[in-house]
């Protein structure tokens, strides 16, 4: 599933590979039902001409800025996004196509068809800053949710909380702070919260060097699925620091791996 370090990436391919004062000329679809507060007809007629001016990303959101309004892609569980010219063969799992007057296309691929385009709806903002921001400081949460019983996995991962963590970079970063997923917010310290801060951010930002690089070697088809992580996803499997088995269990329907010896509660 695309998160932040993955949403941001396809920010920065589209980027730079030249979206900005592209203008769109007129729209294809196979899932018309994914097309939320516009349909295609209406998303044509309104932005029909409008010059791209910038793309943003907004948590796992991408925010695309035009000369006459602003439309939101959401990539979902599968969902990939390219930059292509109009001859080139498109992906079986196409189901979105924005076309530009100068014959290139931005096309929406998405298997399982959880993907989004969302006309007119604004971003539910979150507690926090964005985790790559400065600002972001898990001890700037209120006292009411650091004095909560919840989690601090399921914390994480609350979009109202704190925007843009997923559960393969929460999990991680729980692993490389040594703080076990079930242990309640309210228990941790202050040290703690601090240590997790720096390797929340160190985690997404060691995802999001690996991608610029593949993206300075391979620009044409850059990667989009990488996982440079320490932590070891599979069940009785060695952990990385201290070789004792890997546990699995669930934390609000979400597959969480972590290590017993290393993340003791």
């Amino acid at each position: 599933m695309p998160e932040l370090p993955e949403v941001e990436n396809t920010k920065r391919y589209l980027i730079e590979s030249g979206i900005k004062n592209l203008t769109i000329e007129s729209v294809w679809t196979d899932s018309p039902t994914k097309w939320i507060g516009t349909d295609p007809h209406k998303f044509h007629s309104d932005f029909l001409g409008s010059r791209i001016v910038d793309v943003e990303r907004v948590a796992k959101y991408l925010i695309i800025h035009t000369s006459v309004d602003d439309f939101i892609l959401h990539l979902g569980m599968t969902g990939w996004i390219r930059l292509q010219h109009a001859d080139a063969e498109a992906h079986k799992f196409t189901r979105h196509v924005i076309h530009f007057s100068n014959s290139d296309e931005l096309r929406f691929m998405d298997s399982r068809k959880f993907g989004k385009i969302i006309c007119q709806q604004k971003l539910t903002q979150s507690l926090l800053p964005d985790p790559l921001s400065d600002q972001f400081a898990l001890n700037k949460l209120p006292a009411s949710v650091l004095g909560r019983k919840r989690s601090i996995k399921s914390i994480l991962m609350d979009q109202s909380v704190i925007p843009g963590l997923g559960n393969l970079y929460t999990d991680e970063s729980l692993f490389q702070a040594t703080i076990n997923p079930f242990t309640p917010i309210k228990d941790l310290t202050t040290a703690q919260l601090e240590l997790l801060t720096i390797k929340i951010k160190s985690v997404l930002q060691r995802s999001l060097d690996e991608y610029d690089l593949d993206r300075g070697i391979n620009d044409a088809e850059p990667y989009f699925s990488m996982t440079p992580w320490d932590i070891n996803r599979s069940v009785d499997g060695p952990c990385f620091k201290c070789g004792a088995p890997m546990q699995f269990a669930r934390i609000n329907s979400r597959g969480t791996y972590f290590c017993p010896q290393c993340q003791s509660m």
